[in-house]
């Protein structure tokens, strides 16, 4: 966990997102540098991973009020989601 943390705290925020170290994507999706359409362009990626990482995701995408009630977003949605 530590060690994940040092990483973390020397990569950039982009390649935390797309890390093969799920702790670093859990950081990252904590991170309030990551803004609401980027929550909402990974989501895709995010489906593929194991539940306890989704738990993370969805808790960041709830604070940030992005609800994804239906299975796919669409370009509308996305324009919608990020002007609350």
């Amino acid at each position: 966990f530590i060690n994940s943390i040092a990483i973390y705290l020397k990569t950039d925020i982009s390649s935390s997102l797309t890390s093969d170290n799920l702790l670093l994507r859990v950081f990252a999706y904590m991170d309030r540098r990551v803004g609401k359409r980027t929550l909402i362009r990974i989501k895709d990626d995010v489906e593929k991973l194991p539940e306890w990482v989704k738990q993370f995701y969805r808790l960041r995408c709830e604070a940030e009020n992005i609800n994804f009630q239906q299975n796919q977003t669409t370009d509308e949605t996305v324009v919608l989601m990020t002007r609350n």
